[in-house]
């Protein structure tokens, strides 16, 4: 460690003297993010995009905060040293002058959502946070302490009761007391920005919670000890990092904290999304990593998970699905703990499903429980919202089974075969339309779909539901008269534009203001008129024509229902 030390001074004298500027820099989630920004877009990857060399180190933020922020013009982190106005910190907070070390303390905090500790205050630099200063601020979620070249001190007690802290930054050396960050289940992110000689970092045993999830990363602070703190930390080492689905994947050795179960882990979640998929060679789940994510409501952890420690989902307080291989055969007790909507979903004879029972938590049998579950396809037709005719579209709908991840919809081919239309791979999508411009080939035909629902198991196999069948038939249009002409006789000529994909036409009519009836019936679908006998002066007649095909099964189809705008009436005198 004594060495690296040296190693740092001498690269940051080489920077300096070049005339590169040499800025400190957050790696949290203020306005400069100055790691978490640059690896944003990587968040959303796949994982076969995903390597080791798409994410930089989570040790290395500071190498590479300096390129973010000389990137981003705009950054927060620019007013944190150099000759910049003075950030006067959050406002509100209370201090008090102690001569004993020349500086101010914070003595009563405010409960605000991220607060800013300054470096100065009525030109004395403030140096301590009280006892209690913030204890039970529920709403706080990052604490800020800007640059100080000396040791800053939070006394004991002085965030307790904090349930919404996730983040705390600092630069230099600190002191933290007995107590300072009890019961603040949330917090992960502990962070040493930028070390200067002389300073050092001292962290009493009993500082956080005794099952605390917090990563102290301190490159060079801590002293070393030969031995695993009582909390996590990344004192000088490697530690791998990625983030992907709000969640935070650690690379755990047995000397970075407490913890007897190494490899990579989820050490944190940022309760952004309701549902995720844990990649299959994470090992476990750490403990707290997913406490009070109240927006979360589906986990499936990968097929290598082994163990789920402490709290690891405790008070997820949504969670309904949980998806535990067989090769998880650890599980804390408490790890469930107020979870009440919880189902466990396994498979039979596993350790996960003894755990279930024993804890009486609901389980389900994973993928294969799918195939006792039923599914059901309705087809309809779709109305214009003006003159409430039909469109040239059909909807699919179709119910949502509990264990359901996707659907797959196969339409019949000409030949008898099916073949895949849609597979639907979110399972809260339960309606889809189709059409007929994309399958014209089936343009006044008669058309089969069936649908079945898939379950994904834990092992990666997919069972599914019974396929559920439908028919449709596509309709021709209700054809639009274009006139009504009289002749002598009581007769009366009624034209029409014929309609594609027609066999034939009826042609209604009523008799002042009556109910229709037909009065012919015509099997050339090219007819395009017809002469009406035995009229009576001064009747009102109306007209119109319906449309027909002639299905597989030898059954009259017809168009559209009648519309007003393509009737036409007369009074014959």
């Amino acid at each position: 460690m004594k060495n690296k030390k040296i190693l740092a001074l001498l690269l940051a004298c080489t920077i300096m003297a070049s005339g590169v500027p040499v800025y400190a820099a957050d790696f949290s989630d203020g306005t400069a993010e100055s790691v978490q920004d640059a690896e944003s877009s990587l968040f959303g990857m796949e994982d076969s995009e995903l390597t080791e060399d798409t994410m930089p180190a989570f040790a290395d933020m500071e190498e590479n905060a300096d390129a973010a922020q000389i990137t981003d013009g705009n950054s927060e982190e620019e007013d944190l040293t150099g000759d910049k106005t003075e950030d006067k910190g959050t406002e509100g907070l209370e201090y008090e002058y102690v001569p004993e070390i020349d500086g101010y303390r914070v003595k009563k905090g405010v409960n605000e959502k991220e607060i800013r500790i300054p470096e100065k205050y009525e030109g004395k630099e403030v140096l301590e946070i009280g006892e209690g200063a913030f204890a039970g601020c529920d709403q706080i979620e990052r604490i800020r302490i800007l640059d100080h070249h000396k040791n800053f001190k939070i006394k004991k007690d002085a965030f307790e009761n904090c349930i919404s802290l996730r983040k705390v930054s600092f630069f230099g050396g600190i002191k933290v007391e007995s107590g300072a960050f009890r019961n603040c289940p949330k917090l992960y992110d502990f962070a040493l920005i930028n070390y200067y000689e002389g300073t050092e970092v001292s962290i009493a045993d009993d500082a956080f919670d005794a099952d605390s999830k917090v990563l102290v990363s301190a490159d060079g602070g801590l002293p070393w000890k030969g031995s695993p703190e009582p909390f996590f930390n990344e004192n000088g080492e490697d530690g791998w990092h990625e983030k992907e689905q709000g969640m935070d994947y650690w690379d755990y050795v047995k000397n970075n904290g407490p913890s007897q179960y190494e490899g990579t882990r989820v050490a944190d979640f940022d309760n952004s999304v309701s549902k995720v998929r844990i990649r299959d060679n994470v090992k476990g789940i750490g403990r707290k990593a997913f406490y009070g994510s109240d927006r979360l409501e589906e986990v499936r952890l990968g097929k290598e998970n082994y163990f789920i420690e402490s709290k690891a989902f405790a008070s997820c307080i949504n969670l309904k699905k949980l998806f535990i291989p067989s090769a998880t055969t650890v599980i804390e007790e408490n790890a469930f703990e107020n979870c009440p909507s919880l189902v466990i979903y396994t498979v039979k004879g596993s350790y996960a499903e003894k755990f279930a029972k024993k804890h009486q938590i609901p389980v389900r049998y994973s993928a294969e429980n799918i195939q006792d579950e039923k599914i059901k396809l309705q087809v309809s037709r779709i109305k214009r919202k003006d003159d409430q005719s039909f469109t040239d579209e059909i909807r699919l709908k179709w119910n949502q089974p509990e264990m359901a991840d996707g659907y797959l919809i196969q339409k019949k081919e000409a030949g008898g075969k099916y073949t895949t239309c849609f597979n639907i791979k979110n399972s809260d999508i339960c309606t889809t339309t189709i059409s007929l411009l994309t399958i014209s080939s089936y343009y006044g035909k008669d058309i089969s779909f069936r649908i079945r629902a898939y379950s994904t198991g834990v092992d990666g196999k997919k069972s599914y539901t019974p396929y559920s069948y439908a028919e449709v038939s596509f309709w021709p249009k209700q054809p639009e008269i274009t006139s009504l002409t009289k002749k002598t006789d009581r007769k009366l000529t009624v034209r029409w534009k014929k309609t594609a994909h027609t066999d034939g036409y009826e042609v209604w009519r009523s008799e002042n203001g009556k109910p229709f009836t037909c009065v012919k019936r015509i099997t050339n679908g090219k007819t395009q008129n017809f002469t009406d006998t035995g009229l009576k002066k001064g009747v009102t007649y109306t007209y119109a024509i319906k449309s027909y095909r002639i299905n597989s099964l030898k059954k009259k189809i017809y168009g559209d229902i009648f519309t007003q705008t393509k009737l036409k009436t007369i009074k014959y005198s």
